[in-house]
């Protein structure tokens, strides 16, 4: 019998089991590996190690990615990855009588002229 079984759960998904391992080391080289792959294309997945029916380890990206950075060395700087997205308001086709920006003061040039 196999005593240490592997599942797999999504962000919002119920659990599967994947596969039954002899030896944990053998279990967790699996789950690395599937870490790797879902890093790769860019799944969100959490896996567990159950020995029986008792929980383990869970494994999932950001411990993986944090392991990562840690191994590298603590001369390395992490930069952090900002990504520019504009408002969808800012993108939506507006009427041509409307001004460019509701919130934008424009002075009247009149009022300047008359002091």
């Amino acid at each position: 019998m196999l005593p240490y079984k592997v599942t797999k759960r999504y962000q919002r998904g119920a659990e599967q089991s994947l596969a039954r391992f002899q030896e944990q080391d053998d279990a967790k080289l699996f789950i690395q590996a599937k870490l790797e792959w879902d890093a790769n294309y860019k799944v969100n997945a959490s896996y567990q190690l159950y020995d029986f029916d008792d929980l383990i380890e869970e494994f999932s990206q950001d411990q993986s990615a944090a392991g990562e950075a840690t191994s590298q060395g603590q001369g390395t700087q992490q930069t952090s990855k900002q990504v520019f997205s504009p408002s969808p308001l800012q993108m939506a086709p507006r009427p041509g009588s409307v001004p460019y920006s509701s919130f934008k003061d424009v002075k009247d040039t009149k009022d300047d002229d008359k002091k």
